[in-house]
């Protein structure tokens, strides 16, 4: 079983007395201009400890669907944990969704806190720091992508197998492009295994808890980001 989520960086710092009470309890209530139907979104389960905060957004769908000679119409409700970090200077938001939904929540959460789109972005790897990580770190990949690839007709650059940081060919293919996906195990974090890209989607596999992906996340990661936003 794997746990998908994505990191996302706060434009602007909020302080947590700002912050807590705009999303506790917050509930809106729309109508779906397809269906008709009143749509609800809502925020629950906020905590906030020593900087963190966590909570769910359960989000309504509309679902249209034929039974028999009927067009049923209902609603689906998800619940999307996410968790904010909230440091001075530099704040972040992991949702605990697989990338399109995370894309989602992090998208409703700017409009709820900022009250515009935009406020909240990718939090994007710095190349060099992610290559030394992984370099110094990560002896256990199994796969590694290349992406912005100089070769004529070729998009990407895969590697499969093991000690590919050592491969020859894993030197030849960072002559030509930058490391964009890595599925490494970490003895560092007791043997996670996790998958990572460059805009900070991550997967753990296996036996990973919720736990150890937001302690990889708010640890390890975050010390790769991109510190300009550029």
């Amino acid at each position: 079983m794997a746990l998908a989520a994505k990191l996302f960086r706060l434009r602007n710092p909020v302080k947590p007395e700002i912050l807590v009470p705009k999303l506790r309890d917050l509930r809106l209530e729309r109508e779906d201009v397809g269906t008709g139907q009143v749509l609800v979104e809502e925020i629950r389960n906020v905590e906030y400890s020593s900087g963190l905060l966590s909570a769910s957004l359960l989000k309504d769908r509309p679902l249209v669907f034929r039974k028999h000679d009927e067009v049923v119409k209902t609603v689906r409700t998800i619940e999307v944990p996410f968790y904010v970090k909230l440091e001075e200077g530099y704040q972040l938001l992991l949702v605990m969704a697989k990338k399109r939904v995370a894309n989602e929540v992090a998208s409703d959460l700017s409009r709820i806190i900022y009250g515009i789109p935009g406020g909240i972005v990718e939090a994007r790897l710095d190349h060099s720091r992610f290559r030394e990580y992984f370099e110094a770190s990560m002896e256990g990949a199994s796969v590694i992508y290349f992406d912005q690839v100089d070769l004529p007709n070729v998009d990407v650059l895969a590697l499969y197998g093991e000690s590919l940081r050592d491969s020859a060919l894993y030197q030849d293919y960072l002559e030509h492009g930058r490391i964009w996906y890595v599925v490494v195990s970490l003895p560092s974090r007791n043997g996670l295994t996790v998958g990572v890209t460059r805009n900070s989607v991550i997967t753990a596999f296996g036996r990973a808890t919720p736990q150890e992906l937001l302690e990889f996340a708010f640890g390890d990661l975050s010390a790769l980001l991109e510190k300009d936003g550029t």
